[in-house]
C-alpha cells in the first residue's frame, strides 16, 4: 500500500500553511532483543538495542562494516556471516527453553524473528540457518534453497523463491496457544503449519546457525529482533516497510518542511512532496494552496509516502484561512486525506 498524505483546500479564499510535519506512530511493542550490526570493524560483541542487555558473542567468522539493507531502518551497517568461514553470534543471557519453550518440559512460549537478509549464493545449498539455539530446536532459514521454520521434527518450508545476493525481509512466528508457525516474506504471508509442535532441545539462543553452531547461513543480516508473543501482521508489514523494530525512525518515517528556503511562486520543493492545482506554490516562507477572489479551484500538497504509517502517524501543521469581505458567504473548506 502506497502511504499518502495530503491537505486538500477548495476556491476563493486564501490558505496558508506556514508549518508541516508528519511523523511515524508505528503499534510495535517493545523486543526481546534488537542487534542492528552497526557495529566498529573488528568488533567481538554485537550490542543489543533493545534495552536488554543481551549482548551477542561473536564465534568464527563473522564482520562489519557492509552496507545495510537499504529499506532497512539502519542502511548504514549489516553483519557479514561466514563468507571465507563459518561464524555465528551467541546472544548471551538467552535460555531458549525458559523464553521461547520446550515441549518435552512442557514449556508453551509464543514468538516473532524478524530480520533483513541478503544471503549470499552458498545459502542455497544444504542447510543454512539464520535462527538457531544451542542444541536441536529452533532453526528457522534455509534448507535446499527454500526458507525452512523449523522446530526440530515439526518443519516446513517457504513457498516464496528468494535470490542470492538481493536484500528481503523474513519474519517467522510460533502462536503456542494455537500450535501455528508461519514465514513472511517483505511483510506478507508466505506459509504456515497448523499443528506445529513448539521446539525441544536447550541452550541459548544463536543467529547464523543452529544446534550449538552448526550449518551456517552465508550473507548479510540487518536489523534482527525478536519479540516473545506473535505481533499482528500490519507491524510484521511495517517492518518491512522500514519501520525500526525500537521505533526509532526508519527509512522514509519523518517528514517536516517549513517552506522558508523557497523562492516566491516554487511548486517543486524537490523533497518527494507534490503540488498540484493553479493556486498552490510558496509564498513568503508559506505554502499557498487558494488565492483570494480567484476561484482557481482546488489545490492540494502530497508529502512522500510514509513507510510503516498505515499503523498510525502524528501531523502537525500552522495554517490561516482568510476570506475578505463580500456578499457571498466563505466558499472554501479545508480537509486532511489519508490513502492513495
Amino acid at each position: 500500500m502506497k502511504n499518502l498524505i495530503k491537505y486538500l483546500s477548495l476556491s476563493t479564499a486564501l490558505c496558508l500553511i506556514s508549518l508541516f510535519s508528519a511523523s511515524l506512530n508505528a503499534q510495535i511493542p517493545e523486543p526481546y532483543l534488537y542487534y542492528n550490526f552497526e557495529e566498529a570493524l573488528g568488533s567481538p560483541t554485537v550490542t543489543d538495542y533493545s534495552g536488554n542487555d543481551r549482548e551477542g558473542t561473536v564465534s568464527g567468522n563473522v564482520e562489519f562494516g557492509a552496507e545495510g539493507a537499504p529499506s532497512g531502518s539502519t542502511p548504514a551497517g549489516a553483519g557479514q556471516f561466514s563468507v571465507g568461514g563459518t561464524g555465528y553470534v551467541r546472544v548471551e543471557g538467552t535460555d531458549v527453553p525458559a523464553d521461547f519453550g520446550n515441549r518435552d518440559q512442557g514449556i508453551l512460549a509464543s514468538y516473532t524473528m524478524a530480520c533483513w537478509i541478503k544471503p549470499d549464493q552458498g545459502s542455497f545449498s544444504g542447510d543454512r540457518f539464520i535462527f538457531g539455539q544451542g542444541s536441536q530446536g529452533i532453526h528457522h532459514g534455509f534448507r535446499n534453497g527454500n526458507l525452512y521454520h523449523a522446530h526440530w521434527g515439526a518443519d516446513f518450508s517457504g513457498q516464496s523463491a528468494l535470490s542470492p545476493d538481493e536484500w528481503a525481509h523474513t519474519t517467522f512466528t510460533y502462536d503456542s496457544e494455537t500450535s501455528r508457525g508461519v514465514i513472511y516474506v517483505n511483510g506478507e504471508f508466505d506459509s504456515e503449519m497448523n499443528g506445529q509442535q513448539g521446539p525441544n532441545g536447550g541452550g541459548p539462543l544463536i543467529i547464523g546457525a543452529r544446534n550449538g553452531g552448526g550449518e551456517n547461513y552465508v550473507g548479510l543480516i540487518d536489523d534482527l529482533a525478536v519479540w516473545q508473543e506473535v505481533l499482528p501482521e500490519e507491524s510484521i508489514e511495517a517492518l518491512a516497510e522500514g519501520v525500526s523494530p525500537i521505533g526509532a525512525g526508519g527509512a522514509g518515517a519523518t517528514y517536516s518542511q517549513n517552506f522558508d528556503e523557497y523562492d516566491d511562486g516554487t511548486t517543486d520543493l524537490d523533497d518527494g512532496s507534490v503540488m498540484t492545482g493553479a493556486a498552490a506554490s510558496v509564498q513568503d516562507g508559506r505554502l499557498q494552496l487558494t488565492i483570494d477572489q480567484q476561484g482557481l479551484g482546488f489545490s492540494s500538497f502530497s508529502v512522500p509516502e510514509l513507510p510503516g504509517s498505515s499503523q498510525g502517524f502524528t501531523a502537525t501543521f500552522d495554517y490561516e484561512l482568510y476570506d475578505s469581505p463580500g456578499a457571498n458567504d466563505p466558499a472554501d473548506g479545508f480537509s486532511f486525506n489519508y490513502g492513495d
